[in-house]
């Protein structure tokens, strides 16, 4: 067989096998498939587990059913993942929704679910509000009002199911109050007035109350009193922010663990023994959470480490759970015994707290 022909037949072969790899991964699943995760799930280190066989690849949000705990949303890379048991085995039910960096379920009718991409990269869904009202398995976009803009984050309104913030580049803030048909900007200066060179994406945007809004962006952490039209700043310090809903108190992780009871207007630094850098005056608080059951907070210090507090912060507790590498939390599970969801080895990853 002469060369020219053996190279135009293995540029055929080529073609045909990047076609089907295309297929699996962005083909549309009109079916759920189930993979599973082991049921023997792999110990990483002591305290967590991690499914290395699960098909969930770079987890990046984590969402829970409002009344039924067994049921739970994993948004990855590969797909939206289900799992009806609590997490011990999962489902891939949507191979279309890819790279969801955000989940919400909608607490009043939990067969709708809201997701958001955010990249503006070619090799990257088209960002926008995504909503399925099938429980997950089927999806369309919506870009009313947001086309062409990257979304970094997505909330409900805890008293009116159809309201929905977004934020977006440059400290914006959109509103939708017909379940993500439509949205609008509704705050006609950007968060903090700065221009839109600046580096103000609104990156979490928490919910207290149809009027009391909080929006964290890399300049700080801002409030909106009345529905998100204007803002002030509460805080210079940026990094995760967390609501306990029954009792208003907002936490802070970044620089430090920081804690407010008056809604935002004073912050006491509740670092307590964490191993922060006395030099630098900082601890590299990576997230926070708060199980409003038992009142314990969580932290994540750095990359490896998470950290347990049952006295508001006084003394904290490390966790056996990231002697092996890097332990990414994305999201902590209601209830008296919460499971910490995240990212061990670019797979799903759970740390499970014993029911005292």
């Amino acid at each position: 067989m002469k060369k020219w022909m053996l190279f135009i037949l293995c540029l055929l072969a080529l073609g045909t096998t990047l076609a089907y790899w295309n297929q699996l991964s962005y083909g549309a699943a009109s079916e759920p498939k189930e993979i599973g995760i082991s049921s023997t799930p792999v110990p990483w280190a002591a305290g967590l587990t991690v499914y290395r066989d699960s098909g969930i690849r770079d987890a990046l949000s984590v969402a829970f059913h409002p009344t039924d705990k067994k049921i739970l949303y994993v948004g990855a890379r590969t797909g939206l993942f289900r799992s009806t048991d609590g997490g011990s085995t999962w489902t891939l039910i949507s191979a279309d929704l890819l790279y969801a960096k955000g989940l919400v379920v909608d607490w009043s009718n939990p067969d709708i679910l809201y997701a958001h991409t955010v990249g503006l990269e070619d090799s990257l869904p088209q960002p926008g509000i995504y909503k399925s009202t099938d429980g997950g398995l089927s999806w369309h976009i919506n870009t009313n009002g947001i086309e062409g803009q990257a979304i970094y984050s997505l909330a409900q309104d805890p008293q009116r199911p159809s309201v929905l913030y977004v934020g977006g580049p440059s400290g914006k803030v959109y509103r939708s109050t017909d379940g993500g048909k439509t949205f609008t900007q509704i705050n006609q200066q950007s968060i903090g007035g700065e221009p839109p060179s600046l580096p103000s994406a609104v990156k979490q945007i928490l919910i207290s109350t149809p009027e009391h809004i909080y929006a964290v962006t890399s300049l700080g952490v801002y409030l909106s009193t009345d529905g998100g039209i204007s803002w002030s700043r509460i805080t210079l310090y940026s990094g995760h922010l967390a609501l306990d809903s029954t009792t208003g108190v907002l936490y802070l992780g970044g620089r430090k663990v920081q804690r407010s009871s008056d809604g935002g207007r004073s912050w006491d630094d509740i670092s307590g023994n964490l191993p922060c850098n006395i030099r630098h005056d900082t601890c590299y608080v990576r997230w926070v959470g708060v199980n409003e059951i038992s009142q314990t907070l969580y932290v994540q210090y750095s990359m490896h480490s998470l950290y347990r507090s049952t006295d508001n912060g006084e003394t904290w507790e490390r966790l056996p759970t990231a002697s092996g590498g890097p332990f990414i939390v994305r999201a902590i599970s209601p209830g008296p015994a919460p499971a910490i969801y995240g990212i061990a080895i670019g797979t799903l990853a759970r740390y499970i707290e014993k029911e005292n």
